[in-house]
């Protein structure tokens, strides 16, 4: 009977501490994701605080990350280092990350050069997108533009990769490779920079709105490409007149859009170079079903905002399938 009660006793305190250390891990996932609501907001200096009661070494790396956001060189790469002598090979290699922004934000550039490189060849997704930023500030654009791929063919979740990679093909006078990742852009992100991406899009699309390289010339190795670029020339948008409407604009970039996608479909079934595999087969299956017009609507919906709200309110329901469809391929975006 004795045995049977001390039996007892030791599964209710066995219970116990299970409840407790539940209880401990949940309040400490509500404090990270409250630090990084704050962070995202701006507020760093309460993120911070947030992220000093959060007793993991991810807490501890994001806190060094919003010390950088904010301007604090000192203190990030302070924690930076700390960071890096850590066993677990993800830490350090992220702690790496935020010393190689440290020492570019300070203009160390050969430093930085040199940990972006490291962490590249071990596969770093996001430590190649910051080193094809800093190579596209350079000037460097080739190296930029293989760099973002490397980066989205490793990660094609890392929405900034897709942004920059556009960027920078618009830059090298590539509207074809310019389009499709800025595209795919608009589709992944909420961030405060879609409205002005938006716009670009619209200048992307209209006739002179990216002209030759920089060396005057198309990419001869690239047919299937240069031949795109044919067909956006002769589906593009002239200048709209003042008087238009965005609604207006909106059904021009969708009728063109699914112009540019019927041709892709008909002509790219060989094409298997990375712009087909990462981005064309994606757009080409929003095509395929249907969804164009819901595309354009919401890659709009900052810029054209009543708009786009009052078209949603019109065709609630062909847009919460296209909604519903997005939330299933999202893990192939």
């Amino acid at each position: 009977m004795i045995r049977k009660l001390m039996y007892s006793m030791a599964l209710a305190s066995a219970s116990l501490c299970a409840v407790a250390q539940s209880s401990f891990e949940s309040a400490q996932d509500s404090l990270m994701s409250l630090a990084r609501e704050w962070r995202d907001a701006g507020n760093y200096t309460e993120a911070i605080s947030l992220y000093g009661r959060v007793k993991t070494d991810r807490a501890r790396l994001e806190a060094a990350d919003t010390y950088l956001e904010m301007g604090n060189v000192v203190a990030a790469l302070e924690r930076a280092k700390r960071m890096k002598k850590e066993d677990s090979f993800a830490l350090k290699a992220d702690a790496m990350l935020i010393e190689a922004r440290c020492r570019q934000r300070q203009g160390f550039d050969h430093a930085a050069r040199a940990l972006y490189r490291k962490l590249a060849r071990a596969g770093h997704a996001e430590a190649m997108f910051y080193y094809a930023a800093m190579l596209r500030a350079q000037g460097h654009l080739s190296k930029a533009e293989q760099l973002c791929q490397s980066a989205i063919r490793a990660d094609a979740s890392l929405t900034p990769a897709h942004c920059l990679l556009s960027e920078v093909e618009e830059q090298m006078g590539h509207r074809y490779q310019a389009l499709l990742p800025l595209m795919r852009y608009l589709l992944m992100t909420s961030d405060q920079g879609r409205e002005e991406q938006a716009r670009r899009l619209l200048t992307l699309w209209r006739k002179g709105g990216v002209g030759l390289d920089v060396l005057g010339r198309r990419r001869a190795q690239e047919p299937y490409s240069e031949g795109m670029e044919a067909v956006i020339d002769s589906v593009a948008m002239a200048e709209p007149p003042a008087a238009a409407t965005p609604q207006a604009v909106m059904e021009a970039m969708a009728r063109r859009t699914e112009a540019l996608l019927a041709r892709m479909r008909d002509t790219g079934e060989d094409n298997l170079d990375f712009w087909q595999l990462s981005y064309a087969d994606f757009l080409i299956e929003v095509y395929a079903r249907g969804y164009t017009k819901a595309m354009i609507y919401f890659m709009f919906d900052q810029t054209y905002k009543p708009e786009v709200l009052l078209w949603l309110s019109e065709n609630a329901g062909y847009f919460e399938d296209f909604r519903v469809w997005m939330e299933g391929r999202s893990a192939g975006l």
